[in-house]
């Protein structure tokens, strides 16, 4: 069985890992979004903080991931694959933003991220 756990800082990918995640998910902050959210998720939780981590943040993120090692039975060895989750906004291809969210998806391609998850039936990922 694998474990796909959320996470939204550096500090939850942390503690996801340590407790057990194979794989984990994130989206990402992002300036020119700064009133939406491709996440899905809203842009911060009912006490105020960021709910996705910013460029930077994700960098690090995907950075601990592929080298937090665990040693298993029989002296196997595993990294944890880093997703990275977008989804569109309805008529995204018709309102002009089209460039601004691949623009969105490339940069988090360039953090090092293991996969795209595209939701709600996206055809741009």
């Amino acid at each position: 069985m694998k474990v796909m756990a959320p996470v939204s800082s550096y500090q939850t990918c942390v503690q996801q890992i340590k407790a057990g995640a194979n794989e984990i998910y994130v989206g990402m902050e992002d300036d020119t979004f700064n009133k939406i959210s491709f996440s899905g998720r809203g842009k911060h939780n009912n006490q105020g903080r960021k709910i996705n981590p910013s460029y930077e943040e994700l960098c690090n993120i995907v950075k601990y991931a592929h080298t937090y090692h665990v040693e298993v039975k029989y002296a196997h060895t595993y990294h944890v694959e880093v997703n990275f989750t977008a989804n569109t906004i309805l008529g995204v291809g018709k309102n002009g933003m089209a460039p601004l969210f691949y623009n969105y998806v490339k940069a988090a391609i360039t953090t090092g991220i293991d996969r795209r998850k595209k939701w709600y039936g996206s055809s741009f990922l």
